[in-house]
């Protein structure tokens, strides 16, 4: 019975949120409360489990809040424009290069791991210089698509970050082993950039390009540049790159003390440190929220054991002499 209202609390969930009559964070936490009543499971304990889930996931999710507020600051900064400047004075109208140079900058924006800041950045960036050089415009999207793949596996994204807080790990010990793997997706992302800009170079030849990264921006975005500080903010990231993967610190805390240091170098007024906060509060709840409404669905599960009885009966239906086609199933 525990393992049948298991598999019905994953169907309903994922029912809901592919018809979209919920949201997944709302899902998240009403499916998994409302089968746990359907389970018998006692009001009082379920909130215990709900809790329990929560202080399971909370340095997932603080490690995301800050992760995503520290790259969402050296953004704003302007750590990266001088890449971006770069990448774009280094293609003169050479369609190959365009395309090269768009999966290198995406990859580099999405470090924040927040997909909908990396497409709105990057898509505002090369929009331009696609249309003026007569690019297909699927391209761009498709490239970009392509390019944050690889960067899911750094510990502050979405994707491990759920890993992290269902294996109960640490999260340089997820990372260390997965950079091999990030090398790889990388390598692969740019030699399909590589294909598809020769196709593009056969079908439309290089340009000429008139194009100013600076003149794009907005006044608001103008506001916030910290070009005399790219040094600080640089030799600030190396060094928490480094700690990351060293491990010299836990990783929650390096990005909540990184985070109040980039903010604090960048914009020491209370009113430009409110206005960061303000712009990208939105994207920081999502991500994070979703950690911690995560953590109450997987807390329910397996307080009632109703992971345990649906692990059970997925083990029973598979012989015992097919046991070792386990992990491929898996």
């Amino acid at each position: 019975m525990l393992a049948l209202t298991g598999f019905a609390t994953i169907g309903f969930f994922l029912l809901l949120i592919i018809t979209r009559r919920l949201s997944v964070i709302t899902a998240l936490v009403l499916v998994p409360l409302v089968m746990g009543f359907v389970a018998g499971v006692d009001p009082k304990e379920l909130g215990e489990m709900m809790l329990a889930g929560i202080r399971q996931v909370a340095p997932t999710g603080i490690l995301l809040m800050f992760a995503v507020l520290y790259f969402a600051t050296m953004l704003d900064a302007g750590l990266f424009d001088p890449i971006i400047a770069g990448i774009v004075r280094y293609v003169q109208g050479d369609p190959l290069k365009v395309i090269v140079g768009t999966a290198v900058l995406t990859m580099i924006v999405h470090l924040d791991g927040d997909g909908t800041a990396t497409f709105m950045i990057v898509l505002s960036a090369f929009l331009p210089i696609y249309r003026q050089l007569g690019i297909r415009k699927t391209v761009l999207p498709g490239i970009v698509a392509l390019s944050v793949g690889p960067l899911h596996l750094v510990p502050w994204s979405g994707t491990s970050a759920r890993a992290i807080s269902t294996l109960k790990t640490e999260a340089n010990l997820l990372f260390n082993p997965n950079i091999p793997a990030i090398i790889a997706g990388i390598g692969w992302v740019l030699a399909v950039a590589y294909w598809l800009g020769r196709q593009e170079r056969k079908r439309i030849g290089i340009q000429p390009l008139d194009y100013v990264h600076q003149e794009n921006l907005t006044e608001s975005q103008r506001a916030l540049r910290r070009p005399k500080l790219i040094l600080v903010n640089a030799l600030l990231t190396i060094s928490l790159l480094v700690s990351l993967i060293k491990g010299w610190v836990p990783t929650p805390v390096l990005f909540v003390v990184a985070s109040m240091l980039a903010l604090f170098i960048n914009f020491p007024r209370l009113s430009d440190q409110q206005n960061v906060l303000k712009a990208h509060g939105s994207n920081i709840f999502m991500v994070s929220g979703m950690i911690f409404a995560a953590g109450i669905f997987s807390g329910i599960l397996t307080g009632s054991k109703m992971i345990d009885a649906m692990a059970k009966a997925l083990v029973s239906l598979i012989p015992e002499q097919h046991a070792s086609l386990l992990p491929t199933l898996t």
